[in-house]
Protein backbone atom coordinates (compact mmCIF):
# COMPACT_ATOMS: atom_id res chain seq x y z
CA UNK A 1 0.00 0.00 0.00
CA UNK A 2 3.04 2.36 0.85
CA UNK A 3 4.36 1.52 -2.23
CA UNK A 4 1.49 2.59 -4.06
CA UNK A 5 0.88 5.79 -2.44
CA UNK A 6 4.63 6.87 -3.34
CA UNK A 7 4.10 5.23 -6.93
CA UNK A 8 0.74 7.74 -7.58
CA UNK A 9 2.62 10.72 -5.60
CA UNK A 10 5.63 9.99 -7.92
CA UNK A 11 3.63 9.99 -11.12
CA UNK A 12 2.06 13.01 -9.55
CA UNK A 13 4.73 15.08 -8.94
CA UNK A 14 6.46 13.86 -12.14
CA UNK A 15 3.62 14.96 -14.75
CA UNK A 16 3.56 18.47 -13.17
CA UNK A 17 7.05 19.13 -13.29
CA UNK A 18 7.03 18.02 -17.10
CA UNK A 19 4.18 20.13 -17.47
CA UNK A 20 5.87 23.21 -15.78
CA UNK A 21 8.52 22.52 -18.35
CA UNK A 22 7.19 22.17 -21.37
CA UNK A 23 5.16 25.16 -20.59
CA UNK A 24 8.73 27.09 -20.33
CA UNK A 25 9.89 25.96 -23.00
CA UNK A 26 6.84 26.57 -25.12
CA UNK A 27 5.68 22.96 -25.74
CA UNK A 28 2.64 23.50 -23.63
CA UNK A 29 0.63 26.45 -24.38
CA UNK A 30 -2.44 27.66 -22.72
CA UNK A 31 -4.89 28.09 -25.93
CA UNK A 32 -5.86 32.02 -24.44
CA UNK A 33 -1.78 32.81 -25.79
CA UNK A 34 -3.37 32.91 -28.97
CA UNK A 35 -6.12 35.74 -28.21
CA UNK A 36 -4.34 37.86 -25.87
CA UNK A 37 -2.16 39.43 -29.31
CA UNK A 38 -5.04 40.67 -30.75
CA UNK A 39 -5.93 43.21 -27.45
CA UNK A 40 -3.90 45.54 -29.06
CA UNK A 41 -2.47 48.93 -27.54
CA UNK A 42 -4.66 52.17 -28.01
CA UNK A 43 -3.09 55.44 -28.44
CA UNK A 44 -2.82 57.47 -25.69
CA UNK A 45 -4.45 54.68 -22.86
CA UNK A 46 -2.45 53.38 -20.01
CA UNK A 47 -3.07 49.18 -21.06
CA UNK A 48 -2.07 46.40 -18.55
CA UNK A 49 -1.07 43.49 -19.82
CA UNK A 50 -3.32 40.85 -20.62
CA UNK A 51 -4.59 37.48 -19.33
CA UNK A 52 -6.30 35.02 -19.92
CA UNK A 53 -8.12 31.78 -19.33
CA UNK A 54 -9.03 27.91 -20.35
CA UNK A 55 -11.34 26.01 -18.73
CA UNK A 56 -13.16 22.48 -20.10
CA UNK A 57 -15.55 21.28 -17.42
CA UNK A 58 -18.18 18.88 -17.70
CA UNK A 59 -18.31 19.17 -22.02
CA UNK A 60 -18.44 22.97 -21.35
CA UNK A 61 -15.58 24.61 -22.65
CA UNK A 62 -14.36 28.16 -22.46
CA UNK A 63 -11.35 30.29 -23.62
CA UNK A 64 -11.11 34.08 -23.12
CA UNK A 65 -8.63 36.83 -23.04
CA UNK A 66 -9.18 40.20 -21.12
CA UNK A 67 -7.41 43.66 -21.03
CA UNK A 68 -8.04 46.47 -18.62
CA UNK A 69 -7.02 50.05 -19.86
CA UNK A 70 -7.06 53.28 -18.39
CA UNK A 71 -7.07 57.07 -19.24
CA UNK A 72 -7.92 59.44 -15.98
CA UNK A 73 -11.09 58.41 -14.82
CA UNK A 74 -11.99 56.19 -18.30
CA UNK A 75 -11.75 52.77 -18.07
CA UNK A 76 -11.83 49.81 -20.43
CA UNK A 77 -12.15 46.63 -20.19
CA UNK A 78 -11.78 44.30 -23.46
CA UNK A 79 -12.26 40.73 -23.49
CA UNK A 80 -12.02 38.17 -25.94
CA UNK A 81 -14.39 34.69 -25.37
CA UNK A 82 -14.62 31.36 -27.47
CA UNK A 83 -16.59 29.03 -26.25
CA UNK A 84 -19.67 26.25 -25.93
CA UNK A 85 -23.12 28.25 -27.28
CA UNK A 86 -25.26 27.30 -23.82
CA UNK A 87 -22.12 29.80 -21.83
CA UNK A 88 -22.52 32.84 -24.51
CA UNK A 89 -25.88 32.32 -26.32
CA UNK A 90 -27.50 34.81 -24.13
CA UNK A 91 -25.52 37.20 -24.85
CA UNK A 92 -26.17 37.34 -28.23
CA UNK A 93 -30.19 38.11 -28.70
CA UNK A 94 -31.63 40.60 -30.59
CA UNK A 95 -33.23 43.19 -28.60
CA UNK A 96 -33.91 47.43 -28.48
CA UNK A 97 -34.94 49.20 -25.91
CA UNK A 98 -34.43 52.54 -24.27
CA UNK A 99 -35.71 53.82 -21.08
CA UNK A 100 -34.95 57.28 -19.10
CA UNK A 101 -32.42 55.39 -17.31
CA UNK A 102 -30.35 52.90 -19.91
CA UNK A 103 -30.82 52.02 -23.69
CA UNK A 104 -29.89 48.74 -25.31
CA UNK A 105 -30.07 47.83 -28.89
CA UNK A 106 -28.55 45.68 -31.55
CA UNK A 107 -27.55 46.18 -35.09
CA UNK A 108 -25.43 44.89 -38.09
CA UNK A 109 -22.00 46.74 -38.21
CA UNK A 110 -19.55 45.30 -40.98
CA UNK A 111 -21.32 41.90 -41.51
CA UNK A 112 -21.14 41.56 -37.61
CA UNK A 113 -23.96 41.88 -34.98
CA UNK A 114 -23.35 44.19 -31.98
CA UNK A 115 -25.69 44.70 -29.43
CA UNK A 116 -24.54 48.51 -27.04
CA UNK A 117 -25.76 48.86 -23.64
CA UNK A 118 -25.40 51.94 -22.44
CA UNK A 119 -26.30 53.26 -18.63
CA UNK A 120 -27.15 56.46 -18.54
CA UNK A 121 -26.88 57.12 -14.91
CA UNK A 122 -23.60 55.52 -14.23
CA UNK A 123 -21.87 57.18 -18.14
CA UNK A 124 -21.07 53.21 -18.99
CA UNK A 125 -21.68 50.58 -21.18
CA UNK A 126 -20.85 47.45 -23.18
CA UNK A 127 -20.48 46.21 -26.61
CA UNK A 128 -20.98 42.84 -27.53
CA UNK A 129 -19.78 41.40 -31.19
CA UNK A 130 -20.76 38.14 -31.98
CA UNK A 131 -17.96 36.99 -34.09
CA UNK A 132 -18.97 33.27 -34.79
CA UNK A 133 -21.72 31.06 -34.30
CA UNK A 134 -21.65 27.32 -35.06
CA UNK A 135 -24.29 24.59 -33.98
CA UNK A 136 -22.97 23.90 -30.47
CA UNK A 137 -19.82 26.76 -29.95
CA UNK A 138 -19.23 30.51 -30.67
CA UNK A 139 -17.19 33.49 -30.06
CA UNK A 140 -17.64 37.48 -29.02
CA UNK A 141 -15.47 39.95 -28.56
CA UNK A 142 -16.99 41.64 -25.25
CA UNK A 143 -16.23 45.90 -24.77
CA UNK A 144 -17.02 47.83 -21.64
CA UNK A 145 -16.60 51.09 -20.92
CA UNK A 146 -16.99 53.64 -18.54
CA UNK A 147 -17.06 57.25 -18.81
CA UNK A 148 -17.17 57.78 -22.47
CA UNK A 149 -20.58 57.54 -24.62
CA UNK A 150 -21.75 55.03 -26.99
CA UNK A 151 -20.37 56.44 -30.05
CA UNK A 152 -16.66 57.33 -28.71
CA UNK A 153 -16.44 53.67 -27.25
CA UNK A 154 -17.89 52.46 -31.06
CA UNK A 155 -15.22 54.21 -32.57
CA UNK A 156 -12.60 52.30 -30.17
CA UNK A 157 -13.77 48.98 -30.85
CA UNK A 158 -13.21 49.73 -34.31
CA UNK A 159 -9.71 49.91 -33.67
CA UNK A 160 -10.05 46.13 -33.08
CA UNK A 161 -9.63 44.00 -36.34
CA UNK A 162 -12.49 42.04 -35.82
CA UNK A 163 -12.45 40.25 -38.84
CA UNK A 164 -8.55 39.23 -37.86
CA UNK A 165 -10.32 38.16 -34.29
CA UNK A 166 -12.97 36.25 -36.12
CA UNK A 167 -10.78 34.46 -38.28
CA UNK A 168 -8.66 33.22 -34.85
CA UNK A 169 -11.35 32.56 -32.93
CA UNK A 170 -13.27 30.59 -35.61
CA UNK A 171 -10.56 28.14 -36.12
CA UNK A 172 -10.83 27.54 -32.15
CA UNK A 173 -14.47 26.22 -32.68
CA UNK A 174 -14.75 22.87 -33.17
Amino acid sequence: MKKRNSFKTLFVLTTISLLGLLNAIGLYADPSDNLKPLLIDLKGWKAEKAEGASVNMGGMKMINAIRNYSKGNRTLDVTIIVGSNAMIQGQTQAINVETSDFKVNTRKIGGFDITQVFDKNKNSGYLIINLAKRQTEGSLFIFNYTGISPKEALEIAKKYDWKKIKTITSSMIN
